[in-house]
C-alpha cells in the first residue's frame, strides 16, 4: 500500500508558479548590437485561452504575469528590450503578438516544451513586421515527481528565453525596431 501511495506522489504535482523572467546576456548583447531606437511592447493575446493554462503532472503551472502565458511572453520581451536598451516609446514602433502554441510535458524520461508565437511590429498604423517563431525543447526527466517537476519548471523558462532569442536575433525584426 505504501508503495502505491509513493508511486502516486511521484507522478502528481501541485500548484506552482513559473519563475519570473530574467534577461539573458546573449539576448541583451544581441539587442545592444542593433543600432537604432527600439520599440515599446503592446498587446499580447493567446489564440485560445486554453494556451494560458498549462500543468505539470496534474498540478497547475501558472504564469506569474496575470496568470497568462501570453503576458509572460510580453513581459519577457519587455524585460529583454529594457535590458538591451531598446525599450522606447519614442520611435513609434509597437511590438504585439499572439501565443499560438504552448505545451509542457515533464515526461517519464524526457520532458518537452513546445511554444509558438506570432510577433508583429506596427509603426504609423502600418504593419512592418509579422513572423511566427517556434521553440521545441527536450530535456532529461524522471519518473520521480520531485525531480521532474522542478526540471520542467526550469526548462519551460529556458524555452521562453530561446523563443525571445529567436525574435531579437531575427534580422527583419531588428530592422523593424530601428
Amino acid at each position: 500500500m505504501l508503495a502505491m501511495i509513493a508511486a502516486g506522489m511521484a507522478l502528481t504535482g501541485c500548484a506552482a508558479v513559473a519563475p519570473n523572467y530574467q534577461a539573458t546576456i546573449k539576448n541583451t548583447r544581441t539587442l545592444q548590437a542593433n543600432p537604432g531606437g527600439g520599440a515599446t511592447v503592446g498587446q499580447f493575446n493567446a489564440k485560445d485561452d486554453s494556451l494560458n493554462h498549462i500543468s505539470i503532472r496534474g498540478g497547475t503551472f501558472s504564469s506569474p504575469y496575470g496568470d497568462s502565458y501570453s503576458e509572460y511572453i510580453k513581459e519577457a520581451l519587455r524585460i529583454e528590450l529594457e535590458s538591451g536598451g531598446k525599450l522606447s516609446d519614442k520611435t513609434g514602433a509597437v511590438i504585439s503578438g499572439e501565443l499560438l502554441k504552448n505545451s509542457l510535458d515533464s515526461g517519464i524520461s524526457t520532458g518537452t516544451a513546445n511554444i509558438s508565437a506570432r510577433v508583429q511590429v506596427m509603426r504609423d498604423n502600418s504593419r512592418i513586421f509579422n513572423k511566427t517563431f517556434s521553440v521545441d525543447t527536450t530535456w532529461e526527466s524522471s519518473f520521480v515527481g520531485a525531480i521532474a517537476i522542478p526540471a520542467a519548471q526550469r526548462n519551460y523558462a529556458n524555452a521562453i528565453k530561446q523563443l525571445i532569442g529567436k525574435v531579437v536575433s531575427d534580422r527583419d525584426f531588428q530592422q523593424a525596431i530601428k
